[in-house]
């Protein structure tokens, strides 16, 4: 499971594969506390990444400290897929 997933389901199936992008909001219990965790996140990672499928990954830090700002790079790669999809039709 993800925390988040984002898909883009605009384009028409003929046109192109949709793109993904995973969300993940890692609290600290949970995320990099153990060498285990650490571990199981990066392989998580790699195992979308090989897929094709974006990764942004935020600490339960940065999101308390500024979410406008995690939640504007989350916008921004979106918009990415707006400026991707208006140059490839």
């Amino acid at each position: 499971r993800v925390d988040i997933l984002c898909v883009d389901a605009t384009l028409h199936p003929n046109e192109a594969v949709p793109r993904l992008m995973v969300v993940e909001c890692d609290g600290h219990d949970f995320h990099e506390r153990t060498k285990e965790q650490a571990r199981r996140d990066k392989q998580r990672d790699r195992y979308f990444q090989s897929r094709g499928i974006k990764v942004l990954r935020y600490t339960g830090s940065e999101i308390w400290a500024d979410p406008e700002k995690c939640a504007s790079e989350v916008i921004e790669e979106l918009a990415y897929w707006d400026d991707w999809r208006a140059k490839h039709r």
